[in-house]
């Protein structure tokens, strides 16, 4: 009976054909079969007549064998005496988590603290590596009150199913699981060791974390029961073969009843009520498909959301190119203190705006046979998001939430020219050791955005002022160019090329360059001046302005809206214009020269 003392804490499942009485006393001078016999029992179970399966919770290990029970609620320990009645230890917690602000939680107790992958799996909130396996014909099956026996799960559901199809069922209730948290879900062989006081192991010989076997149990009620962690060991009755090997909604009796069983061995609890919203209510539901909200928020409480660990800058998820009205989902700030970082890439020429949604629902919550209260888990945390570039420190804009359960945007970020960002989600207020639900939502704008000449290069006449940071901004600081002869008849008095760099890749909607300048030849208007803009289809410059100059500065935008792409290196966003000045040969002037205060892009994006 050694094994015995291996057990921990148990999750049954019955059916509610049959009637169990509760109240029976721990104490006397009862062997530890008896006590298992008697825990059997005690099945706490309400709305009998609404159901047609009992999901029940048998309390084993220690507190089976008369000695102090530890239970926790958040980061708290209370450690009762082997005296306590369940109802003592429901009341103290209820109270315990009142006063930690916990009232009316998820029913979380403890978490795996080891499994074969992790030797050390650190505290609640971070994600873990859980191994399973199938316990290999002919293993026996140690009395746990419901009868002892041989394995056979293997024939069983082989003959049921007609082949491996039942084993693809099982894996789909842990990949989900899986796909809601930081646990990642493993299969591994079984090496056919005792159950059930064999840990996981990762080398040979190989067994998971979670076993899973099958036998015909003393009482043909009970569907399935399950320890605690560290032992997440799963026993299915073979009574209810049919129902496992029942296709309806893709074998959903199956996949939910592994998923609950699971669950206990993830460390959850039953929960109250029983009204068919949670898939950790003592009833089995089929009405719905695994985990909902309040079950989400129990495994990413212990393990993390999917994303974990993501708590820094250098350990940020990469979600990839995000898409218009993207959205993220089953994320979560797992206490108060947890940080998210995530990067993104904004397509070429978009503005980005990140909605942040706090989610949970609002409904009744409490442990199985306890009090319930009203949980309004879309309001845990205020919620912050703050965009920075791809060094972590640089901020693009912040914005936070109203208030516990508002939403928190970010609007219109625009990205580098890499457009590479780095979003940080966290939490400014609320309850410190509680879970807020969160989904992440992307939508892009059209970018309008201006670009200034980043290097001159002065082509015909004499640079006598400015540079060409003269040309950024309208303030007087002008580029000044002397006229030099033409090196031919036709040619400019005065040519001056700038380049500079938008964003590569960017399908463009409208390009407008504006140009102030003015001339100190006389009379002016008799000067041509004239835009071109180089045309990467053609390879050449093209003329997009002519028109006579002025002695004082004149600003105009020349607008190019069709087949505007053509301005840009689609490759590497380069841009390029040319300035000339042309000396009609009738000037009273000699030695005049051109001053342009400003010249820039400004470029729409689709």
């Amino acid at each position: 009976m050694k094994w015995l003392n291996k057990l921990g804490r148990l999750g049954l499942i019955a059916t509610a054909a049959t009637v169990f009485v509760p109240g029976i006393a721990h104490g006397g001078n009862h062997t530890p079969l008896e006590r298992l016999d008697m825990m059997a029992n005690e099945i706490v179970f309400q709305d009998l007549m609404k159901r047609s399966e009992l999901f029940a919770q048998v309390v084993g290990g220690n507190r089976i064998a008369g000695k102090p029970e530890c239970r926790v609620a958040g980061n708290i320990s209370v450690l009762f005496g082997p005296g306590a009645s369940e109802h003592e230890k429901y009341r103290v917690m209820q109270e315990v988590m009142k006063a930690g602000g916990l009232q009316g939680m998820y029913q979380v107790g403890g978490r795996w603290t080891q499994t074969a992958t992790n030797a050390s799996t650190g505290s609640a909130g971070d994600p873990i590596t859980v191994t399973w396996s199938i316990v290999p014909d002919g293993v026996t099956i140690p009395n746990a009150g419901l009868g002892s026996g041989p394995n056979n799960i293997n024939a069983q559901m082989n003959g049921q199913f007609g082949g491996t199809l039942w084993i693809t069922k099982i894996d789909e209730a842990f990949i989900r699981w899986g796909q809601l948290s930081g646990v990642t879900y493993v299969q591994v062989t079984d090496d056919g060791a005792s159950l059930h006081n064999s840990p996981g192991r990762n080398t040979a010989p190989i067994r998971g974390d979670v076993r899973i076997s099958m036998f015909q149990m003393s009482n043909g009620n009970v569907i399935a029961y399950n320890f605690f962690p560290n032992n997440g060991d799963m026993v299915l009755n073979r009574s209810f073969l049919s129902s496992f090997g029942n296709s309806t909604n893709n074998y959903r009796f199956l996949r939910n009843t592994v998923a609950h069983e699971h669950g206990h061995g993830l460390g959850f609890d039953h929960v109250d009520p029983t009204n068919g919203t949670k898939l950790m209510e003592a009833f089995l539901n089929t009405n719905f498909d695994h985990a909902q909200s309040d079950d989400i928020q129990a495994i990413q409480f212990n393990y993390g959301d999917p994303f974990e660990n993501n708590d820094t800058a250098g350990t940020r998820t990469n979600l990839g190119t995000v898409s218009n009205n993207q959205t993220v989902n089953n994320l979560s700030t797992d206490k108060r203190t947890d940080v998210d970082w995530y990067r993104v890439l904004v397509p070429a020429g978009k503005t980005l705006s990140i909605t942040i949604t706090p989610e949970g629902g609002v409904y009744q919550q409490g442990p199985q046979g306890g009090s319930t209260t009203t949980r309004n888990a879309n309001a845990i945390h205020q919620l912050r998001v703050t965009a920075f570039l791809a060094d972590g420190t640089t901020q693009l804009g912040s914005t936070t939430a109203s208030a516990a359960g508002q939403i928190a945007t970010l609007s219109n970020v625009v990205p580098p020219l890499t457009n590479e960002l780095f979003i940080r989600v966290d939490a400014v207020a609320g309850t410190l050791n509680d879970i807020q639900l969160y989904r992440m939502t992307f939508n892009l704008a059209p970018l309008t955005e201006a670009y200034v000449p980043q290097s001159l290069t002065i082509n015909t006449g004499v640079q006598t002022g400015g540079n060409v940071g003269s040309l950024a901004n309208s303030d007087d600081d002008r580029l000044l160019v002397r006229e030099a002869p033409p090196l031919a008849l036709g040619l400019p008095s005065i040519r001056w090329s700038v380049t500079s760099f938008g964003r590569a890749n960017a399908p463009i909607n409208t390009v407008t360059v504006r140009v102030e300048a003015s001339t100190s030849a006389a009379p002016a208007a008799s000067v041509q001046q004239r835009l071109l803009l180089w045309n990467w289809n053609t390879n050449q410059y093209e003329a997009v302005d002519t028109r006579s100059a002025t002695a004082s500065d004149s600003t105009y935008d020349v607008l190019i809206s069709s087949n505007a792409g053509r301005f840009m290196n689609a490759a590497t966003g380069e841009l390029r214009a040319r300035m000339e000045w042309y000396d009609p040969g009738t000037l009273f002037s000699f030695g005049w020269i051109s001053r342009t205060d400003q010249l820039r892009w400004t470029i729409v994006y689709q």
